[in-house]
């Protein structure tokens, strides 16, 4: 392995982390821009929320929509993997929205505006089955 001062260089493979994060950005591509307009509306990718009541900091959802029939707030992870771990933020985090709901921090997006209340809502992880993308 090339010794380049701890600066990135070309020649080395990317490490399996680069790989994960590689695979879960397209799984959660797949899901966000495929799946979820199936069934959801006012789709919102990568929107960051504060839990009520949770003993760690905030969380990014990968994207918040609507459900089409019932208009109920979804949220949702996807997660490239049947392994891939919830972060020491999402465990509790995900517990405490749905629990107490939370509200949007930062900017946010459209209708997810930053001060938005979230309801308490259950957060929909949805994990790759396989290696096949969806269709």
């Amino acid at each position: 392995k090339p010794e380049t001062g701890g600066k990135f260089d070309p020649r080395t493979p990317p490490s399996n982390v680069q790989e994960n994060k590689a695979k879960g950005d397209a799984w959660e591509k797949d899901v966000v821009g495929k799946e979820l307009p199936k069934t959801q509306t006012d789709i919102q990718p990568q929107i960051t929320v504060k839990p009520n009541g949770s003993p760690k900091g905030n969380v990014r959802l990968d994207a918040i929509g609507k459900d089409a029939a019932t208009g109920e707030i979804k949220l949702t992870d996807a997660k490239a993997s049947s392994t891939a771990p919830l972060t020491k933020n999402q465990g509790p985090g995900y517990k405490a929205l749905e629990a107490n709901g939370g509200t949007v921090v930062g900017k946010g997006k459209p209708p997810y505006n930053g001060g938005t209340k979230i309801p308490p809502t259950k957060v929909n992880i949805i994990r790759k089955p396989d290696g096949t993308p969806l269709e």
